[in-house]
């Protein structure tokens, strides 16, 4: 065999190319594995290395290298000069490796890749990239999960990339099994943190308005949640695959909560704390969960309805005090070992479950399963947010949603950044201010209405010494605002587009042009297109539903399904998309536009709001025979909610104000207070088809001036 050792190829200076063996990047440098003719490096003979080829020097660590999208594979592969090309047995722009990737070296459970059963856990990575000649590749960009031992790497091809024209082998790839995706990745950076290789920021950082403060190293984060995950084995008496539900406000026990789930293999249900009594009575009976963790507010509306909640068997508080009836999570991880192995769990196991608002009916469950989360966040994380181990991310959602475990959890933790939380009951915007001015903050998360809020003040009294990067997202953000923000900052705000059963689909990122109303483009491995109402592409410019290549490969960080729902799960796809249900427009340069809801959702300020759910809370009072809800414009929070209400007799001579006034507050108390309707009008009938059907479009069109 050849002992040659061609050239590391280097394409146009646009991306770093490394050995796929040992991962050197300079070109001049040689390496032992490549003295190996690259025509004889096949996907067969590559799990067949002997064993003085595992005793090669390791590789290096690609995290340390930027993280490039598929835009940028693609332009750089193109430019590359012909010795990048390959030869023999070289397929064009095969060895342009692993520019963009994704490194999932441990965060703290249960989910590490071992590919192959004989071998040892390996710490795995999803790559996106052209994969190289030498391993068997065709030059196709392609995702895959990429593991390293001593030198030696095995992978797993997960699918092609979108913006592929050529297809992979047709090779059958390995099962892939993740077993401990958090551990490694605690680990990892308390490591780093003991050979002073990462920068002094805690790896969580909580304050609240009483200059109250709680910092936790990686290390300490690392035994917290393993105290935390014995307390949930014992004296909870829970086990891999049961369900708790967790609503608290922004307290450090939600963090803890998450990681301590992963590490047992419990599954977690997050809850926003406005929550009513009926709100946790159902999602207790649907989840049928086991544990519930709330703090000293919601106990009493727990208790309220716990003859209903037969699955129901754990209630832990989170508070200083106790309650007849209830564990106190802090005495009890307190009182907990610090010594607890992780619970092995599959790639397809269920991590968490979010219920989401739909347009009829009650919430539904949306199931992500540890492959989706473990890895499936960690490239739009920090292609979208620019998160390093450098960085302090703030990000003000509300811990109910899904938004907070990718950008406060997976995001940032998978990167090495600190986690910085404001407890922050409610949006205020001076307290957000001064918090941007008073802390180290770099990057910084609200939603639209937020910023629309804060360009409302003084913000030139303000000076936000260390901010570098703003992210948004959730609704539409204006061109004004965003202009506004710059001139004060001196920083962009970049707009992303995402959903509970997504995540990030489009996204703008650092060194994109930003077109101001754009949601950006698709995020890998996303393949977004506008499709019309058989399925089929629609060409630049014209308006149809967003939607998602789901065929011939579904994609890993796609959410697994509507739980106990199938006709709603198959109704989300057309053809081969998975449709969004958002209506919206791609351009020449593949940037999206938003048009809004195909259906009745409504979002306001970030929250989505089922119609069914505000006009169910609107029956129950005496004064209402029957109710339409739609959407409504808003200057400042984009859209909220309005209700078309029909009276009863009874009530038609009472003063319309005051009787507007106790509808509201009887919805803040029937269901959450974010769903109460901000405007309300009288009216003699509503709109209704043929069969009866309230024609809520109809309604809607009139609210926004539409024909």
């Amino acid at each position: 065999m050849s002992s040659s050792r061609p050239k590391h190829p280097q394409p146009a200076g646009l991306l770093m190319t490394i050995c796929p063996k040992c991962g050197s990047s300079e070109q001049a440098k040689g390496c032992a594995l490549w003295g190996r003719r690259r025509s004889a490096w096949t996907r067969e003979s590559w799990d067949k290395e002997s064993e003085s080829e595992k005793a090669a020097p390791p590789r290096r660590k690609l995290f340390d290298y930027p993280d490039l999208g598929l835009r940028e594979v693609q332009r750089a592969a193109a430019a590359a000069p012909p010795r990048a090309r390959g030869g023999g047995g070289g397929a064009g722009r095969g060895d342009t490796y692993a520019v963009a990737y994704s490194l999932l070296d441990g965060l703290g459970g249960g989910n590490l890749a071992d590919l192959d059963p004989s071998t040892a856990p390996l710490a795995p990575r999803q790559e996106e990239g052209a994969v190289p000649a030498c391993l068997g590749g065709r030059g196709w960009p392609a995702q895959a999960l990429v593991a390293e031992e001593d030198g030696l790497v095995r992978w797993s091809f997960l699918g092609r990339l979108p913006g592929s024209a050529r297809s992979p082998p047709r090779k059958k790839p390995r099962e892939i099994k993740l077993v401990d995706a958090l551990k490694d990745v605690l680990d990892r950076w308390t490591q780093e943190e003991k050979d002073g290789k990462r920068p002094p920021n805690p790896a969580f950082w909580w304050v609240d308005d009483q200059s109250k403060e709680v910092k936790w190293s990686f290390e300490e984060l690392g035994v917290l949640s393993r105290k935390a995950a014995n307390m949930l084995a014992d004296p909870c008496g829970l086990q891999k695959g049961d369900r708790v539900m967790v609503v608290l406000p922004k307290l450090p026990e939600w963090w803890l909560m998450n990681v301590a789930c992963i590490r047992t293999g419990i599954v977690f249900i997050p809850g926003t704390p406005q929550l009513t009594a009926k709100d946790i009575s159902y999602r207790l009976q649907a989840s049928k969960a086991k544990c519930i963790v709330v703090s000293d507010t919601l106990a009493p509306a727990v208790d309220s309805v716990l003859s209903e909640c037969k699955s129901l068997k754990t209630k832990l508080l989170v508070s200083d005090s106790s309650r007849d009836g209830w564990m106190n999570f802090r005495d009890l991880v307190q009182l907990a070992p610090a010594d607890h192995d992780c619970a092995k769990t599959k790639s397809e196991d269920t991590m968490a479950i979010y219920f989401t608002s739909g347009t009829t009916g009650a919430p539904k469950m949306v199931e992500h399963s540890h492959c989706c989360h473990g890895i499936g966040l960690i490239t739009a994380a920090r292609r979208c947010m620019d998160l390093s181990p450098s960085a302090i991310f703030w990000n003000t959602s509300d811990p109910g949603w899904i938004k907070t475990t990718w950008s406060g959890v997976f995001g940032p933790w998978l990167n090495g950044s600190c986690v910085f939380v404001h407890r922050l009951p409610q949006f205020e915007p001076a307290i957000v201010l001064n918090t941007l001015a008073r802390y180290p903050i770099t990057i910084f998360c609200t939603a639209p209405t937020g910023f629309r809020m804060l360009v409302q003040q003084d913000l030139a009294s303000y000076k936000f010494l260390s901010l570098e990067h703003c992210v948004t997202g959730g609704e539409p953000l204006n061109a004004e605002v965003l202009q506004r923000w710059k001139t004060h900052t001196g920083v962009d705000i970049y707009e992303g587009y995402g959903q509970t059963e997504t995540v990030a689909i489009c996204t703008n990122v650092k060194g994109m042009k930003i077109k101001p109303g754009s949601m950006g483009v698709a995020s890998p491995p996303y393949d977004v297109q506008i499709v019309d109402d058989e399925g089929k592409i629609q060409p630049p410019g014209v308006e149809g539903d967003i939607a998602i290549r789901v065929k011939p490969k579904r994609p890993f960080c796609l959410f697994s399904r509507y739980l106990d729902n199938p006709e709603k799960t198959a109704a989300t796809e057309r053809g081969d998309f998975y449709v969004t249900g958002d209506r919206g427009i791609k351009d020449e340069e593949g940037y999206f536009w938003f048009v809004g809801r195909s259906d009745d959702l409504i979002n306001s300020a970030g929250y989505r709001i089922g119609p069914f759910e505000v006009e169910s809370a609107l029956i129950e009072h005496p004064a209402v025979v029957e109710s339409a809800v739609v959407s409504s414009p808003d200057p400042v929070r984009g859209e909220v909610v309005k209700a078309f209400v029909i009276l009863s007799s009874a009530f038609l001579s009472h003063d319309p104000e005051k009787l507007k006034k106790e509808l509201q507050d009887h919805v803040k108390k029937v269901t959450a207070p974010y769903k109460y309707p901000r405007k309300v009008e009288f009216v003699r009938e509503l709109p209704k088809t043929a069969a009866g059907k309230i024609r809520r479009n109809v309604l809607r069109n009139q609210e926004w001036g539409r024909v």
